[in-house]
């Protein structure tokens, strides 16, 4: 019997967290006014609905259980020196 092993919905939740933060930081970095934060926030949480319910264990390719986990508690614990030294993910 072929099996996938999917990620776990803490590792999925972690990394959903990663992608809303960094881009939420991004846009006020970037002087975005917040009611144009909260319609991409929107935007962009739509989109995560939409690529888990058609792929349930989707994950980004650098992805690792382990490395979401703990990046996500470094955004709670550091916030924008977390940012800065990560953003040339999304730059």
């Amino acid at each position: 019997m072929d099996t996938e092993n999917l990620p776990s919905s803490k590792t999925i939740a972690c990394e959903d967290h990663l992608i809303i933060w960094f881009w939420e930081t991004y846009m006020h970095n970037k002087g975005l006014e917040q009611s144009a934060i909260l319609v991409e926030l929107m935007n962009l949480g739509d989109l995560l609905v939409k690529v888990r319910q058609t792929q349930p264990g989707f994950l980004l390719k650098s992805s690792s259980s382990e490395l979401v986990c703990e990046a996500v508690s470094q955004t709670v614990i550091t916030g924008d020196v977390f940012y800065h030294k990560n953003k040339h993910f999304i730059n």
